[in-house]
């Protein structure tokens, strides 16, 4: 009897493979890999080519145009590597890990965003996210402070079950990426009863950096590929199997950092522009809150660029470099600070930085990346970033503490939202998230302690929304019911 049972278990595993492979074999016909096409000499090692990889991995095309790849000093991924069908995709097994499934996808970096989205939603069964936070900075050999690694796993995994979000970094066995993995692996260890809503994390990383990935490469595609894990305390650029899925960022680089950082933007600004709920069924659009840790100096462009698509961002101070920078550039500018000498705000006419400010930002951006060539440049940014400062929040440890940290996620996105919004809206947007996020606790503390004066039709609407789960609705009924019936509230029509 018992090994009948373990024949219908193998049988049922080969259809569904079988299923699953047939569902994805579309993949290599829209989706597609990046192949260094030029082998530029690399000026430190004549045998290696500025994409990072070696003479003998490069076709004869690639190696045959000497006279073009003479007159081309610095190797471009554009215009440096072509794009063919993508080999390795499908889902990953972990070997040793004891684990489900991961599912995997090596993809250019110009593919359109919603295409991975939809792939993941439609076709691997990721639930869309109410809120997307996306971690970045922490990486390579950089030792993460003790103080970050509470505040990814008590406050940012914790936040990520309570209000179903997508959790985005790096997804390898190394720094803040790693810190995630095990936050993940530890919340689900400790509270399964309480995971109908698992914490989804989503790592995005180059593809070449990460560490055996020809164990993922099979045209066909990998139903699932095996992956060896090695048990160890050091960082490595592997696959963390605590990810739940994986977008392995192809630009045609080998051993290189920063290939998926144009991707990962993209993908950001896209989902930021979808709606909550099922086939984007609900009443506001995704929430996308970008979270810095530390950071280099190439950090400050990925910052920058990300503000410009009004992205906000939250910065932990007293992580590191970038970090650390923003944060003091912002705490002396900021209203209800006081600094000694504020920096000015403007030149002639508010055109543009004074030359009082761009002196002060340089002496600052040269304290805090003193190696840095193209300082210029540098400053450039922050000046940048500056401009955009009202997208900003700084997120101090020892003032705020990790245990709310849901709490300051919503209040970050809210304070980003007064830039666009009118007072009245701003709030109505912060009870949405609220409730989307099934937090009547927040909505307590945060909107309905005396402060606002509310309109009741549009707590109403808000609350009875059809996509609000009823046990929701009714723990809203309730607090809006103790509202009303307090007196020291004044309402408006």
């Amino acid at each position: 009897m018992e090994m009948s049972a373990g024949k219908d278990n193998e049988v049922g595993a080969i259809a569904e493979t079988r299923t699953s492979e047939k569902a994805q074999s579309w993949i290599p016909k829209i989706i597609k890999k990046r192949v260094c096409s030029t082998f530029i000499e690399d000026n430190g090692n004549g045998a290696l080519c500025q994409c990072g990889g070696p003479r003998g991995t490069h076709g004869s095309n690639a190696t045959g145009d000497y006279f073009g790849a003479a007159i081309v000093s610095q190797w471009d991924s554009g215009q440096h590597s072509s794009e063919y069908p993508t080999d390795a995709f499908g889902e990953v097994e972990f070997t040793g890990a004891g684990r489900r499934h991961s599912h995997f996808l090596r993809l250019s970096r110009d593919t359109p965003p919603q295409i991975v989205f939809t792939l993941m939603t439609a076709h691997w069964g990721v639930p869309s996210p109410n809120l997307v936070v996306s971690v970045v900075g922490g990486e390579g050999q950089e030792k993460v402070k003790p103080w970050v690694r509470e505040v990814m796993r008590n406050g940012l995994v914790r936040a990520a079950q309570s209000t179903g979000a997508w959790i985005l970094t790096g997804g390898l066995r190394e720094g803040v990426g790693r810190c995630v993995g095990e936050a993940v692996r530890d919340h689900a260890a400790a509270a399964p009863s309480l995971s109908q809503k698992k914490v989804v994390a989503v790592g995005v990383a180059p593809w070449g950096l990460v560490h055996n990935r020809q164990q993922l490469v099979n045209a066909q595609g990998s139903f699932p590929a095996r992956y060896y894990v090695q048990n160890t305390s050091q960082d490595t650029c592997g696959l963390d199997s605590n990810y739940q899925a994986f977008l392995l960022v192809d630009d045609g680089t080998v051993g290189q950092r920063g290939g998926e950082t144009s991707f990962l933007s993209n993908l950001e600004d896209y989902i930021s522009h979808q709606r909550t709920g099922i086939w984007g069924s609900g009443s506001i659009e995704i929430p996308v809150l970008c979270m810095l840790i530390s950071g280099e100096a190439k950090m400050l462009q990925r910052v920058d660029q990300s503000l410009r698509k009004a992205i906000p961002w939250l910065v932990l101070g007293g992580s590191g470099p970038a970090a650390d920078l923003i944060t003091e550039i912002l705490e002396e500018v900021s209203p209800g600070s006081s600094p000694s000498s504020p920096l000015p705000e403007g030149g002639e006419g508010g055109e543009g930085p004074s030359t009082e400010l761009r002196d002060r930002v340089r002496e600052k951006v040269r304290r805090h990346f003193p190696a840095e060539a193209n300082l210029e440049k540098l400053v450039d940014w922050v000046l940048s970033i500056h401009k955009n400062r009202d997208l900003i929040t700084v997120f101090h440890q020892e003032q705020e503490g990790s245990d709310d940290f849901d709490t300051v996620l919503l209040k970050a996105l809210v304070q980003a939202s007064k830039r666009v919004a009118s007072h009245a809206s701003e709030y109505t947007e912060e009870l949405k998230l609220a409730v989307a996020w099934n937090r009547v606790d927040i909505a307590k503390s945060e909107l309905f302690n005396g402060d606002i004066h509310w309109k009741v039709g549009v707590t109403h609407r808000t609350t009875t929304a059809s996509t609000v789960p009823i046990a929701t609705r009714c723990g809203y009924n309730a607090l809006l019911l103790s509202w009303l019936l307090t007196p020291r509230l004044t309402l408006t029509n």
